[in-house]
């Protein structure tokens, strides 16, 4: 268990004073931190953003070949 105040029982457990910081370091290490190999972009402004989106995520599909993911509102 990973916590921040001793449980109550006997249980084994390992104490943090940030248990959200260690669960990240800990889940990144397990998966090999794949966000290293990741790009991120953000598009923002008024208008044109959902066509804006569409229209790089089939450009870099195609041209590059890349698997591209799309979080929106839509």
């Amino acid at each position: 268990m990973l916590c921040e105040k001793e449980p109550e029982g006997e249980i084994p457990y390992v104490r943090t004073d940030n248990s959200r910081r260690a669960l990240a370091v800990i889940g990144g290490n397990f998966y090999g931190h794949p966000a290293e190999a990741m790009t991120m972009i953000g598009v923002t402004g008024t208008n044109g953003k959902t066509t804006t989106t569409y229209l790089l995520k089939a450009v870099l599909e195609k041209a590059l070949g890349a698997k591209v993911g799309l979080i929106g509102t839509n």
